[in-house]
Order: structure tokens, then sequence, then C-alpha cells
């Protein structure tokens, strides 16, 4: 029993001496080109056991976008649309898919709000069209954008820079998308 002891300490002692690489954490997003990095070191330390092909998982509250579906499912006139853009492989987007399932929820009771989630790997179109660079992104297509998805630029969205938690999250979309506002359109604009 003394000898397993000694063998559990020893191992402890060990594994705690190993330095740890804190570039990985829940705040650093992933670059779209990391798909490599992500993907062998998940392999290699077995470090999740959920698979990497799950996400996005289904949620009542948030839809699935994707580039041939863009112009029936988002609604600018008299919505606002709220995109996640992630990678299944990204360990980043794995962390924040929850939370954006809990602010979708949240805000559940606005009917002028409109969750979804892209896949940006599986969408290389929709990506390049955002000019997303970084997984997960998080943007709004106003109420009363300009939109046709042929057309639709960065220029169009309000894109998500704090901190990924719930309510922060909850803040910047209340901010950019005040209940009840009239959509920005050339007649209110010149109304002012």
């Amino acid at each position: 029993k003394l000898f397993f002891l000694l063998i559990v300490v020893i191992l402890i002692s060990i594994t705690t001496s190993i330095p740890v690489d804190n570039s990985l954490n829940d705040e650093t997003p992933c670059s779209v080109n990391d798909q490599e990095k992500y993907v062998s070191t998940q392999s290699l330390l077995s470090v999740s056991t959920q698979k990497l092909t799950e996400y996005p998982s289904s949620s009542p509250y948030v839809g699935e976008l994707t580039f041939s579906n863009m112009e029936d499912i988002i609604h600018p006139i008299n919505q606002n649309t709220i995109i996640n853009i992630a990678a299944p492989w990204c360990p980043v987007s794995s962390a924040f898919e929850p939370i954006f399932n809990q602010v979708a929820e949240k805000l559940a009771v606005r009917a002028d709000l409109k969750f979804l989630n892209a896949n940006g790997d599986n969408d290389v179109e929709l990506r390049h069209i955002l000019k997303i660079t970084q997984y997960p992104s998080v943007l709004i297509i106003p109420k009363g954008a300009d939109f046709a998805a042929a057309a639709i630029t960065s220029d169009h969205v309000i894109k998500f820079t704090g901190s990924r938690s719930v309510s922060t999250l909850v803040e910047w979309i209340e901010k950019n998308t005040p209940a009840g506002s009239m959509p920005v359109t050339t007649e209110t604009v010149s109304k002012k």
C-alpha cells in the first residue's frame, strides 16, 4: 500500500509541474486558419469527450444560417438578426455555443430578434462576404439594413467585440437593437 501511495504522489507531482499552454483558453478566439492546430491537439491529447462534428447543437431559439438560405431566413425590414459564426473544431466555439443559446432563450420574448448559427467552415462564401477571420464571431444585421445576399458586406453588420458572457452579450444586443425602435431608412433619417 505504501508503494502504491508513493507512485500516486509521484504521478501527481509530475503532472502538476507540466507547463500549461494558456493560449487555448475560452477568451482566445480561433483563427480561421487554426483548424489543423486545434484538430491535431484535440486528437493528440484527447482533451474532450465531445465529438468535433456535434456543433451546432439544436436549440429551439436558434436557427441555422447558410449562404443558400440567407435571403429566406433574414428579414431586416422588421427584424434584427444575431448570427454566431463558428467552427466545430474550435474549442472556443464549443464553449461559447451554450452561452449563445442562453442569450437567445433569454431574449426570446422579443419578436424583433432572430438568432442564427452558421458553420464558417462549411459555408466559406458566407465567411468571406462577412470578412470573418476568427471563431466564434457574433454579428447583428440590424433592422432596416439594405439587404440582399448578393450585396451584403461587412459594412451592413455590427460585430461583437466584448467578453463572451451572457450578461455582456445581452447588454450589447439590447444596446444595438433597442426594443420598439423603428428601422433605419432614408425616410427616418431625413425626419431627424
